[in-house]
């Protein structure tokens, strides 16, 4: 494992927090030239989904710059297990020089400025979400990509109407972070479930 690797991973604006998990995923299994060849089962293993769900986001990375895939041949010439090279942060803005990322401004220490991407996974309610981006980038709080992933992570245990009614219990009281309805104790979520209050984590920007 590249620690150097695995770290700049988890600092990588990938704006998805599947995509990102089979970043890090890589990154953890990756040798000192950023590299790995592992088969998509064994990537859907770590990450806890679908081989299908796997091929989606290496496309996605690949299309976004953060890997390059390689296929790769037996001496049959049967085709084996891809090759991935994790490439650094400031290549993916090279490449995408108009797309959301993380701006490190040496020397500022905790005043360096974060433009972070802000995408919008299929589970999320889009209107509402697009609210709450605006609500955070009035107040000049625009989050890095770890609490993005936090929140939305957050969000997926609701259905759509009770994302949309969290986002507006925040917004109303001009929170910066996303609570559990105070009106019910109760509040079904997507997998048409109960969860408590209580043990719901609150979900701060950070």
């Amino acid at each position: 494992m590249s620690t150097r690797t695995l770290f700049r991973a988890l600092k990588a604006p990938v704006g998805n927090v599947y995509a990102k998990l089979v970043l890090v995923v890589l990154a953890d299994i990756s040798n000192e030239k950023d590299q790995c060849w592992p088969s998509h089962q064994y990537i859907a293993d770590l990450a806890e989904c679908s081989i299908r769900a796997v091929q989606l986001h290496l496309k996605r990375l690949e299309t976004d710059g953060h890997i390059t895939i390689q296929k790769r041949f037996d001496t049959a010439g049967k085709s084996t297990s891809n090759l991935y090279t994790i490439h650094p942060i400031d290549r993916v803005q090279d490449m995408h020089p108009m797309g959301g990322r993380v701006q490190e401004l040496q020397g500022e220490g905790a005043g360096a400025a974060h433009n972070t991407p802000i995408d919008t996974p299929i589970f999320i309610n889009r209107e509402k979400w697009a609210e709450w981006v605006d609500h955070l980038k009035a107040k000049r709080k625009t989050p890095p990509a770890t609490t993005i992933a936090k929140q939305q992570k957050f969000l997926a245990d609701y259905d759509k109407p009770a994302q949309g009614r969290i986002i507006d219990q925040s917004i109303l009281h001009n929170w910066q972070g996303l609570f559990p309805l105070k009106e019910t104790r109760n509040e079904p979520t997507r997998r048409g479930q109960s969860r408590g209050r209580e043990s719901i984590e609150v979900i701060y920007v950070d």
